[in-house]
């Protein structure tokens, strides 16, 4: 079976989402970091989220970048 190279357009879309999951996974990261330091510093909203909140918030940002990072390696390296 021949492995056939993927078209421009979905190189495009490829890239494109890969970018949207690393952009919002670095703000993940940086809310649940700003969060987890205000708290360290004592200096807490009313409406800032528990601990395990931030912690799973930086979690999920760092996923998303993982999962950004493989999505711009297949975008760029055509193993669609």
């Amino acid at each position: 079976m021949k492995i056939q190279g993927s078209n421009t357009s979905h190189k495009i879309l490829l890239l494109v989402i890969a970018l949207i999951f690393i952009i919002d996974g670095g703000w993940q990261v940086l809310k649940g970091a700003t969060s987890l330091m205000r708290r360290y510093r004592n200096q807490k909203r009313p409406t800032e989220p528990a601990a395990s909140v931030s912690w799973l918030q930086i979690l999920l940002g760092v996923t998303m970048i993982l999962a950004g990072s493989v999505l711009l390696y297949s975008a760029l390296a055509g193993a669609y």
